[in-house]
């Protein structure tokens, strides 16, 4: 048994994104940075990733399609440098031949020299922020030799850090996670009055989290009154990420419809001028609790029609925004449609939704 399970592990090859390219030198030893994991024991945080050796991207490493392939297969969206200052020139020439083949892309906007080298992990060194300073600019200014024709960025964590950097990039670029919409706009204002000062473009290429009171709605709000522009960090929802980020599904479904809008321009009415739902308008709640009242009275009930007396009160408290969307009431009468008869669940679903409408019923 465990032969076979061991034969099936080893089938196909696992999926990374990026590479993480271990320094030179001895002892030779990758070590994932501390932005990349998280807990203790540590866990693989965001994108899944590999260590790769020195001599394993001088000799194997090559360019297919805009991703960083090797002969077994395995392919990669990003190549991430080791944090040291020097490199041989033979490694040098290899990633110089990256580089060139990359830049062909024509998908290539700009090269992203390092990311959120002012991000300090809890327990960093105190320095570990000006290093990776220093390492930034070092790439900043390796980009800038080997592709004279593509402009070069540092995307930080803090708009602050985006000007101590503005003299190593082309175009400035900073990340938005603050809590409230005066932080936000106040970031903004400062980045472009920067930017004005510069002379460089300024956007933003991550915005938008759950866990950090960021509603990707109202930052791309912001952003767009004052015309800066932005990039959406993790457009999918992965299963590393996707708790907290992310808008489209593989399946092209979305978890809230409200981002899709807001990048189209689209924004919740959240002034005085609002016109609330009144779903009880002609009598349609009324009518739908007295029908699954009815359903809960008869012992014998039809399975089928309890779950359409569901469906109906779940589709009054979502169009009329009654309930929260995080578990929206119609997923839930649609896994009970999908699996076996459970007349012990639905006759637990509907008081509860009946419940929640009963305080928008008409007064007669």
């Amino acid at each position: 048994y465990l032969a076979r399970c061991q034969f099936m592990l080893r089938q196909g090859l696992p999926v990374a994104d990026i590479c993480y390219l271990a320094p030179e030198g001895s002892p030779q030893v990758f070590r994932p940075p501390a932005s990349a994991m998280r807990g203790n024991p540590p866990e693989r945080l965001g994108y899944n990733f590999d260590g790769c050796a020195p001599e394993t991207l001088m000799a194997r490493m090559s360019v297919k399609d805009g991703r960083l392939v090797l002969p077994d297969g395995m392919s990669y969206g990003v190549l991430v440098l080791p944090e040291t200052p020097t490199m041989t020139p033979t490694l040098l020439r290899k990633v110089k031949e990256l580089v060139k083949a990359i830049g062909r892309e024509p998908a290539l906007v700009f090269w992203d020299a390092s990311n959120e080298p002012d991000y300090n992990a809890r327990g960093a060194p105190g320095d570990r922020q000006e290093k990776r300073f220093e390492i930034a600019r070092l790439i900043a200014a390796t980009l800038h030799e080997l592709d004279k024709k593509t402009p070069v960025t540092i995307g930080v964590a803090d708009e602050r850090n985006m000007e101590t950097l503005a003299d190593a990039v082309d175009v400035l670029s900073f990340h938005d996670y603050l809590p409230n919409r005066a932080a936000i706009s106040n970031d903004i204002v400062r980045a472009k009055a920067f930017a004005g000062k510069t002379g460089k473009p300024v956007l933003n290429t991550e915005i938008g989290c759950v866990a950090r009171a960021n509603p990707y709605d109202v930052a791309l709000e912001e952003h767009m009154k004052a015309h800066v522009g932005w990039y959406i960090w993790e457009l999918m929802i992965t299963r590393r990420w996707g708790d907290v980020h992310g808008v489209f599904y593989a399946d092209g479904t979305v978890r809230d419809p409200a981002i899709p809008a807001a990048m189209f321009g689209l924004f919740r009415n959240r002034s005085d001028t609002a016109l609330p739902e009144l779903p009880d308008r002609e009598g349609a709640i009324g009518k739908a609790i007295t029908n699954a009242q009815t359903w809960l009275g008869n012992d014998s009930a039809n399975w089928a029609a309890g779950l359409n007396a569901a469906e109906t009160l779940a589709n009054l408290l979502e169009s009329a925004q009654l309930a929260a969307m995080r578990d929206p009431p119609t997923r839930t009468v649609d896994l009970l449609r999908r699996g076996p008869t459970n007349n012990a669940a639905l006759r637990e679903l509907l008081p509860k939704y009946v419940e929640m409408l009963r305080p928008h019923q008409r007064q007669q």
